[in-house]
């Protein structure tokens, strides 16, 4: 049998192209031992993934805050309207939840 009688012959040469660079710095992160404990449990999780993504949600909630403490600067409500609108919105919220 030669080489050109065989169903598959070996590949001799594999191309390889790469598309981009991921570079992402590193982070050490400590949890408490019954954490990592439960954690190793669960191993078909990416747990780096779970905590970059903690992490820019994190982010993203206090960007909101400081833009909403900017457009409450320059707010002309005084505390009392915004307690007052506050106390609707927890009416109208309890109520649609039959709480009320």
């Amino acid at each position: 049998m030669n080489h050109d009688d065989k169903p598959f012959a070996p590949v001799k040469t594999l191309i390889y192209v790469r598309t981009h660079i991921l570079y992402m710095p590193n982070m050490t992160l400590s949890v408490p031992k019954d954490v990592q404990e439960r954690m190793k449990e669960h191993t078909e999780i990416r747990w780096s993934e779970v905590a970059r993504r903690a992490i820019v949600r994190k982010l993203d909630d206090m960007e909101a805050l400081k833009q909403m403490e900017r457009i409450a600067q320059k707010s002309k409500l005084t505390k009392k309207d915004a307690d007052e609108i506050a106390r609707l919105i927890d009416r109208d919220v309890a109520k649609e939840l039959g709480l009320r």
